[in-house]
């Protein structure tokens, strides 16, 4: 009989459930790459980059970012591999410093529960270049101060589930999930770099979102 090991999965976005970055999908429709690459590593604290490429989207209809979004594909297997921890009773969160109008709509496709990530500012259909963040609250020694705090965002996720963080799995692929992955039960790191593999309990390397699942549920 199939038996949940946690109670809480909690998804980065990009390059997790998407096989992709939405950023850069949005770079190269609107013809801003070469701006967006200029931004890399310019700023110490990661929300200022974010919010400096925010202001790269100004001028855009919300409409048509969605659309280009669309074009990510889903990771291979993500579709199967949700369906299957609901079954045995997981709680779905998605937690990213991408974009709300994004996290939405895999929120409508996945069945997600809980969606946490920037919120871009639309006046008529159009996107203004400012966004809302939720950064956190606090600073670690590790902390980048990235846009979305991802470590705030499981313990209020855990809490509103009155879930114990013991029984929260976390699963991502970059450096913005390591103050995350630090405080959840289990960690997984999804087809990531050496430096953010060494900061989990596990490690996939290869696109395939079901190979998650032995870690998440007992067969």
């Amino acid at each position: 009989m199939k038996q949940a090991k946690f109670k809480l999965a909690i998804f980065d976005m990009d390059n997790t459930l998407l096989d992709g970055r939405t950023i850069i999908a949005l770079a190269r429709a609107f013809e801003f790459e070469k701006q967006f690459l200029e931004l890399k590593g310019k700023f110490s604290e990661k929300y200022k980059e974010t919010q400096a490429v925010a202001r790269l989207l100004k001028g855009l209809r919300a409409e048509e970012v969605k659309k280009v979004a669309e074009t990510v594909p889903l990771m291979p297997k993500a579709v199967e591999t949700l369906q299957k921890l609901k079954e045995v009773g997981y709680k779905l969160a998605l937690v990213s410093i991408s974009y709300t109008l994004v996290a939405e709509r895999l929120q409508r496709i996945l069945g997600l529960d809980h969606i946490i990530a920037n919120e871009l500012e639309v006046l008529d259909g159009v996107l203004t270049g400012n966004i809302s963040m939720k950064r956190c609250s606090y600073e670690l020694p590790y902390c980048k101060k990235y846009s979305v705090c991802k470590r705030d965002a499981l313990l209020n996720i855990a809490k509103a589930e009155g879930i114990p963080i013991k029984d929260c799995a976390a699963i991502g692929d970059d450096s913005s999930n390591i103050c995350m992955f630090k405080e959840a039960g289990l960690s997984i790191a999804f087809n990531a770099p050496p430096e953010v593999q060494k900061e989990t309990n596990i490690a996939i390397k290869e696109k395939n979102l079901e190979r998650i699942l032995p870690y998440l549920i007992s067969f």
